[in-house]
Formats: C-alpha cells, sequence, structure tokens
C-alpha cells in the first residue's frame, strides 16, 4: 500500500492550523469580554488600548503590561499558520 502525502496533506494541515488560529482567538475574545465586564469605563479603555497596541506593534517591547497584551501578541505572533 501507497500512502500519498501530497497536496491534500498539506491542505489538511493548513486547514487545523487555520482552526487552531480560530480557536484561539475565540478564547482571547472571551477573557477579553470577562475583563471588561467587570471593570469600570477607564478600565476597559485603557485595555482596548493595550491590545490595539499589541495588535499594530506586535514585536516593539510594551510600555503598560497586562495579560491581555501578552495574549494579542502571541495570537498575533501565530499569524504564519494562515493558509493565505
Amino acid at each position: 500500500m501507497i500512502i500519498y502525502f501530497g497536496p491534500p496533506c498539506q491542505i489538511a494541515d493548513a486547514f487545523t492550523d487555520f482552526v487552531r488560529l480560530g480557536c484561539d482567538l475565540m478564547n482571547f475574545y472571551f477573557v477579553y469580554d470577562e475583563y471588561t465586564d467587570v471593570s469600570d469605563p477607564q478600565v476597559a479603555e485603557r485595555l482596548a488600548t493595550i491590545v490595539l497596541d499589541a495588535m499594530k506593534y506586535p514585536f516593539a517591547p510594551s510600555k503598560d503590561t497586562h495579560l491581555l497584551g501578552d495574549m494579542t501578541k502571541e495570537c498575533v505572533d501565530n499569524d504564519d499558520i494562515l493558509p493565505f
């Protein structure tokens, strides 16, 4: 029996990685929502700024560190698994 590991398997691997990225993003959205639900508007705005800065500049050192900023940088750092 010959097993062929050509393009169909590569497409399956890319799809699996893409689904993994989607799961990571949903996990991030859940954590972000939980943090902002219990915070006051000023803290929620600060968290939004941290997340946006981490998305725009994922490799720059952060001046304001928070778990959400670290999670965002990890998601953005995994963008090499996108199939397109």
